[in-house]
């Protein structure tokens, strides 16, 4: 399900001069997700990010996946914008170019579709900063947000 409205309330309770930019998003984020032509939903992680991908073991090639609390069935290009969504806020952009030359092997990959997503995942995250009590938060939850509408202009 999508917390659009969830994710704003939580940013306008812990920093309500950001309220009506997080609104503001929420709506631009759910017009552009109903915009979107319907796609055959596949599994996904939920919240793929790279915190989310270890080694199976030291000097492997292999790679496992975790925390699947969010898993689910919908649009593939979801996971895509919140990998996008993590990299941009961690500042590993080239992981986002490296990340869809490899899925590229297995599809084209929609960068509107991924666009829209990442502004889903950038306002799904933005409390985040708070939640883990990062001194800045009041600027890294800011940042995040325009991180979002950055996502709906490409």
């Amino acid at each position: 399900p999508l917390r659009l409205s969830s994710s704003a309330n939580a940013v306008a309770a812990h920093a309500p001069w950001l309220a009506d930019a997080a609104w503001g998003l929420a709506d631009r984020v759910r017009a552009a997700i109903d915009a979107l032509p319907p796609t055959p939903g596949s599994e996904l992680h939920g919240d793929l990010s790279p915190d989310q991908v270890v080694m199976a073991t030291p000097e492997s090639h292999k790679i496992r996946l975790i925390d699947f609390d969010r898993s689910g069935v919908g649009d593939p290009m979801r996971d895509l914008g919140s990998w996008s969504a993590s990299c941009r806020r961690l500042g590993l952009d080239p992981l986002i170019s490296a990340f869809l030359q490899g899925y590229s092997g297995h599809g084209i990959p929609d960068l509107r579709r991924i666009a829209v997503w990442e502004a889903y995942a950038q306002l799904s995250s933005a409390t985040d900063p708070f939640r883990h009590r990062e001194p800045e938060w009041a600027d890294r939850m800011c940042t995040t947000l325009s991180l979002g509408e950055e996502a709906l202009r490409r």
